[in-house]
């Protein structure tokens, strides 16, 4: 065989690494959840094996969507998986993400679920610690967009108190999380706590995590990044996808 000439064995292997990841994001109005789209797919193509593509769709607002993304690579050969970035499991995931995926060639991996974030809480309020002048806060606020398709207090309720019992016993603290679904309910449980912190459970900025963090500037209390910023969220999508391609 001519030194240069393709080695049907390596091609193969090659194929076979190779896997198309697709991040299935919401979209918003503000551009600053692309920039951040993107960061987060940079961030999870870096905890995933050679051979692994990595790309970002939008159910709405943005661009592109997932049939463009689909039809953009003719090469079917390759296996590709979809992964909703969705924090709750609430009506996008339940009806727009099976729409827009059924019939396609494709794997649908399972979202991220309330037990697989509590890393990225953490990180988030570490950071948070980091340049507060009191780092020793005595409420966390969860605070999440709400859902038509479900109790959302009640699907967060036990990472509320797996992040309080963990912060708990890390500070020695009488520290109490709260989970809020919308910027009005800030000021009832803030008011009156001595250090305070707001910890959006969303994936990136956009016209809610704005809301949020106005409400808390009004009530002067600091505001963590989205916890979809952290490197603990990248690492979670990125062993959901591993996980869900080592089972098919």
């Amino acid at each position: 065989m001519p030194a240069n000439a393709p080695d049907p064995e390596r091609e193969l292997l090659v194929n076979t690494a190779a896997r198309r990841l697709i991040l299935l994001a919401h979209g918003s109005p503000n551009p600053q959840h692309g920039e951040a789209m993107t960061q987060i797919s940079q961030r999870v193509a870096a905890n995933l094996p050679p051979g692994w593509q990595t790309t970002v769709a939008y159910l709405q607002h943005q661009q592109p969507v997932l049939p463009t993304v689909l039809s953009a690579n003719g090469d079917t050969k390759v296996p590709t998986l979809v992964l909703p970035v969705l924090i709750s499991n609430g009506e996008h995931n339940q009806d727009d993400v099976p729409a827009v995926t059924a019939g396609r060639p494709l794997t649908p991996v399972p979202a991220l679920t309330p037990d697989l974030l509590l890393n990225s809480v953490l990180e988030a309020v570490r950071a948070a610690a980091d340049h507060a002048i009191d780092p020793n806060f005595q409420t966390i606020v969860l605070a999440t967009g709400g859902s038509a398709a479900q109790d959302i207090a009640q699907h967060f309720d036990a990472l509320r108190a797996r992040v309080e019992d963990e912060l708990r016993s890390r500070s020695q603290a009488r520290l109490h999380v709260s989970l809020i679904c919308r910027p009005a309910d800030l000021g009832a449980l803030v008011r009156g706590t001595q250090n305070a912190l707001v910890v959006p459970l969303l994936v990136a900025p956009g016209v809610l995590a704005g809301r949020f963090r106005a409400a808390a500037g009004e009530l002067n209390v600091p505001v963590s990044e989205p916890i979809g910023q952290t490197a603990a969220f990248a690492r979670a999508l990125a062993q959901r996808a591993l996980a869900t391609d080592a089972a098919t």
